[in-house]
């Protein structure tokens, strides 16, 4: 789930890059925020979103058998959902 998630949020965010040029190349305007303005900009924020709740309840779970992995789940879970909260304050701003 966690390769799937990853492949797929990097797909759509090179996608939505190479949308991004071609169309900033054709207008002849350069505005990088526009980037996270496209529909895959939700899209992005809700895998990373989902990721981090999956990592939250894999660092739950590992904290709950006192495994000391917990933290690294943890730490993960933290990123991937401060990236998805930038990502969709950029995108719905």
């Amino acid at each position: 789930m966690t390769w799937g998630a990853a492949a797929s949020f990097l797909l759509l965010l090179y996608g939505s890059l190479l949308l991004w040029v071609g169309f900033r190349l054709g207008s002849r305007q350069v505005q990088p925020p526009a980037l996270l303005r496209m529909p895959a900009g939700i899209i992005l924020a809700a895998i990373c979103l989902c990721c981090g709740i999956f990592f939250g309840m894999l660092a739950a779970k590992k904290f709950s058998e006192e495994n000391r992995v917990w933290r690294k789940f943890l730490l993960a879970a933290i990123a991937c959902i401060a990236s998805g909260g930038c990502i969709i304050a950029l995108t719905l701003i």
